[in-house]
């Protein structure tokens, strides 16, 4: 598909393309080691606060329309929060970018890769068509997120947490059928350890649903529909 082989075309140019500082002969200077080790502990500190947050939000009881307590169970919302915070992050790169320099600001997010595309501007891919393809993946994560939310009324955040990681095989899958990447050994043996912890973190949260009289199947269910939304 165009979406595919777009994606794939602006992976491989963010490769090929150096920066403009090799261009000048200035070695492109990255972020150190402490701050690399920041951005993971900050992404770490605020993925956990987002699933606490999301699940709490979800046990909360207020009186409803029909004037008894009911349970927030709006999945839904919870996907509206998660793309109006996305907003404020982009916000905040706008406003980065702006006051960043001039090469910065000329670093394209999305390449042109195709065979003529350095040759005849008239080639490149319109704003509107880029905006389109964007759409693709968007929509998909949109469903996603509410999938996962959907899947959090059912199970706890930490098995929440956990089926999370099935993102990786999915991740793995696409890059083989659309990326034609090509997979080694450790990386079999490394999705295979990921399968194997989801599946036994499945068992083991459904075994233990089951011994204290829950319900397997909401469980079930639940879990399912997290896996899938991984998948997006």
């Amino acid at each position: 598909c165009d979406a595919g082989r777009f994606f794939g075309s602006s992976l491989k140019s963010r490769r090929q393309v150096p920066p403009a500082s090799h261009k000048m002969g200035k070695p492109a200077k990255g972020p150190s080691g402490c701050m690399i080790s920041m951005y993971i502990l900050g992404m770490l500190a605020t993925g956990t606060l987002n699933t606490l947050c999301t699940k709490i939000q979800f046990t909360l009881t207020s009186v409803g329309a029909e004037g008894r307590p009911e349970q927030f169970h709006k999945p839904w919302f919870a996907t509206l929060n998660m793309m109006f915070a996305m907003l404020l992050v982009g916000i905040v790169d706008k406003f980065a970018r702006s006051m960043s320099t001039k090469s910065a600001k000329a670093t394209p997010l999305l390449f042109d890769a195709g065979p003529d595309a350095g040759k005849n501007s008239a080639n490149r891919l319109s704003y509107f068509r880029k905006a389109c393809l964007v759409s693709i993946p968007a929509a998909l994560d949109i469903l996603a997120t509410a999938f996962c939310a959907i899947g959090m009324l059912y199970i706890p955040a930490s098995v929440w947490q956990m089926l999370r990681g099935s993102s990786i095989v999915f991740a793995a899958i696409f890059s083989i059928v659309f990326l034609r990447r090509q997979m080694f050994a450790y990386n079999w043996l490394g999705l295979a350890l990921c399968v194997g912890g989801v599946g036994l973190v499945g068992l083991a949260s459904v075994s233990g649903d089951s011994s204290v009289g829950g319900d397997p199947a909401g469980m079930v269910f639940g879990m399912t529909i997290v896996v899938a939304g991984g998948g997006g």
